[in-house]
């Protein structure tokens, strides 16, 4: 499973990374302010990821016929990776992990040097089996733009 590395900017920090668990910050210089990281619960890939996954792409008209020439060739990992993403918000930390209990994600929090704040549940909705609808967090408040059939729904979600 590829992941690429997250970027974003807040005030006078620069926070890059998500790969291996590892969020690094930096001053607006480039001088590495800290590293933050989490003993994050690995989560095993099952059967069901792989069934769900090759049945989003098998069946998505943009990927299907990707699907067809590479599935001979996917390789599926034992665990995801431990960060799903980040965003940087409200001088805040919000790291999204693949750990989900009914139907609800795990979102942990820290404070803008890395503190560890707390850890909750919150629902967040997907498009396919690689990533979820597009959301932001403004005011301790989860938004995140979901398509249906009968078009675009704005859910919003407190950070409670």
């Amino acid at each position: 499973m590829m992941k690429r590395p997250l970027f974003y900017i807040s005030g006078n920090k620069v926070f890059a990374g998500g790969v291996n668990g590892v969020v690094e910050a930096f001053d607006s210089s480039g001088n590495k302010l800290f590293s933050l990281q989490h003993p994050y619960e690995k989560i095993e890939f099952t059967t069901g990821h792989k069934e769900k996954f090759v049945k989003d792409f098998s069946t998505h008209p943009r990927y299907q016929s990707l699907y067809q020439m590479i599935k001979s060739l996917a390789k599926y990992p034992e665990y995801f990776p431990l960060i799903r993403h980040f965003l940087v918000a409200d001088n805040k930390i919000y790291v999204l992990t693949y750990k989900e209990i009914n139907n609800k994600c795990q979102f942990v929090v820290f404070d803008s040097k890395g503190k560890f704040l707390n850890q909750l549940m919150l629902p967040v909705k997907e498009k396919d089996a690689l990533e979820p609808f597009p959301f932001t967090i403004k005011n301790e408040k989860l938004y995140q733009a979901v398509e249906d059939e009968g078009g675009c729904k704005l859910h919003i979600t407190d950070f409670k």
